[in-house]
């Protein structure tokens, strides 16, 4: 069994925006889900970027197990 894990990156737009990506950390699985957010600025992203992973890992670990393009002997060798 592998634990469910997201890994984070970003970056700033000409406009100093931040985009962040919330992806899983497993290479195996890290193109089939992901969350974008926007944050005004590259400070206040990185201000809250750890909390936000925490929130959304759950969030896209349940929409990861419902996915039926994913086979389930891949969704089911991950927990949270």
């Amino acid at each position: 069994m592998k634990q469910f894990t997201l890994s984070t990156s970003y970056f700033i737009e000409p406009d100093l925006e931040a985009n962040v990506c919330l992806r899983p950390s497993d290479p195996e699985i890290s193109d089939y889900i992901a969350s974008f957010f926007i944050y005004p600025n590259e400070q206040v992203a990185l201000d809250e970027i750890y909390e936000l992973a925490i929130t959304q890992r759950p969030i896209l670990f349940e929409k990861f197990q419902a996915m039926d393009n994913v086979p389930i002997e891949v969704r089911d060798t991950y927990f949270l």
